[in-house]
């Protein structure tokens, strides 16, 4: 999830059950003939795992067992071979000692 490092939203062993929102507004900042080239996006993540379906909470916090959130900026860039997309994410739930704005690259599509 944005905004939190990789093990950042489980624990140590992760979890058996987990739920991820997001939420993504994408605008063009360079166009050219055959489609968008470059676009901006800002989002926003909530997302969490748990051990049991019975822990499943909805609750936004920095508790163990409550939904991170995230919030960020991001440019996507459309190319010939895939679309690369670089993201900051802000963890709004971090706890104290975890870093708070990270960057992420990715390459390909997420949703098909």
């Amino acid at each position: 999830m944005r905004g939190y490092a990789y093990n950042g939203i489980s624990g140590p062993d992760g979890g058996n059950v987990m739920a991820v929102y997001n939420v993504e507004y994408s605008f063009p900042l360079v166009s050219k003939k055959d489609g968008n080239a470059i676009r901006g996006a800002l989002f926003f993540d909530a997302g969490q795992t748990w051990d049991e379906i019975n822990d499943f909470n909805i609750e936004i916090g920095n508790g163990d067992k409550q939904l991170k959130a995230g919030v960020g900026f991001g440019i996507r860039f459309a190319t010939p071979v895939f679309p690369l997309r670089l993201d900051w994410g802000y963890g709004l739930n971090s706890k104290p000692g975890e870093e708070q704005g990270i960057f992420y690259l990715t390459i390909g599509n997420i949703f098909q």
